[in-house]
């Protein structure tokens, strides 16, 4: 059942990484400033 919700979003899930991936970076560049 997971998995045909999760097919169409299989398109974006690169893009989230690299949001998510970005947002961490921008996180912890604050913290450490």
């Amino acid at each position: 059942m997971f998995y045909h919700l999760l097919v169409p979003l299989r398109e974006y899930f690169v893009f989230f990484n690299v949001f998510r991936y970005i947002t961490v970076r921008t996180a912890l560049a604050g913290i450490t400033a």
